[in-house]
């Protein structure tokens, strides 16, 4: 009962909630680093895998409510649309960058 009042509480609050150590702060933040993490860096072609960019600041805290710009090194072998979704294309290695202002990050993935 006390993790569905959390996540209530979370639902209605105007800041961000987050549980372990890291700390979520406001858009208004400078981004320093942008990480981007997939459940599988290995698709098979025409399957599918969602990319998410996290912006951190300068001490590591998540920065909640910017969106990425999304790119693919090799069109050819992995595409990804606006919201970070991988489709592999053909056999091959690809470059996913996601840039959140001005700051990339970026994950290799593979097609087989």
């Amino acid at each position: 009962m006390r993790i569905n009042s959390l996540f209530m509480a979370c639902a209605v609050a105007t800041a961000a909630c987050t549980l372990g150590s890291s700390t979520s702060v406001d858009q208004s933040t400078d981004v320093a680093t942008v990480t981007v993490s997939a459940p599988s860096t290995n698709i098979a072609v025409h399957s599918t895998t969602q990319l998410t960019a996290t912006p951190k600041n300068a001490s590591g805290a998540a920065i909640i409510g910017l969106s990425a710009t999304w790119a693919s090194s090799n069109g050819s072998v992995a595409s990804v649309d606006g919201t970070g979704k991988v489709t592999g294309v053909a056999p091959g290695n690809a470059t996913i960058t996601a840039t959140i202002s001005n700051v990339t990050g970026s994950l290799d993935v593979v097609v087989h």
